[in-house]
């Protein structure tokens, strides 16, 4: 309701809606590709994130990859560490089978190409963390390592955390 058709903030707003059935992120961002280019961002709305998307862009460019995950040493502190890293590639990710070489999280933007959800059924279920399973296990998910920490803010200890970063940077 609040951004509209992103108008009154000089920009256009497309929406793809889940319909009845939830889809699960991964059944989304599916059915959301005829709004997106071959590759594309994926943010999580929930998070503050400092990081500099065009440094994000040219690094998975670079990689000839079809897809980028950026990372975050986490040591299981903001959340349990999902990521195994290794001279700052991705070498494992999987969100619900952890091992103690996991040190990183992923920190919530990655760029992924369309070609990573052909061996996903269009309108079905499926979560985004099953892509980056299957991308990391095939060797072409590569990591981007952000060395400031990431702030969840959809909850309230979360977001009492962000406020009181942003109060310390006098904003």
């Amino acid at each position: 309701d609040h951004v509209g058709d992103g108008k009154k903030f000089g920009i256009k707003v497309n929406y793809s809606d889940d319909g009845k059935n939830l889809i699960g992120t991964g059944g989304a961002v599916k059915k959301a590709f005829p709004f997106l280019g071959e590759n594309f961002f994926v943010l999580y709305g929930d998070s503050y994130l400092n990081i500099n998307y065009s440094e994000l862009y040219n690094t998975f460019k670079k990689s000839n990859l079809s897809s980028l995950m950026s990372i975050y040493k986490n040591n299981n502190k903001y959340d349990k560490s999902n990521v195994e890293v290794l001279n700052k590639n991705l070498i494992y990710y999987n969100k619900n089978i952890k091992n103690s070489k996991m040190t990183h999280i992923d920190y919530g933007v990655s760029i992924l190409s369309k070609k990573l959800f052909n061996n996903f059924n269009d309108y079905t279920k499926f979560d985004l963390s099953d892509v980056f399973l299957m991308a990391a296990e095939n060797k072409i998910l590569s990591g981007f390592e952000v060395y400031k920490r990431f702030y969840e803010i959809g909850s309230f200890t979360g977001l009492k955390e962000f406020k009181d970063y942003l109060s310390s940077k006098g904003n």
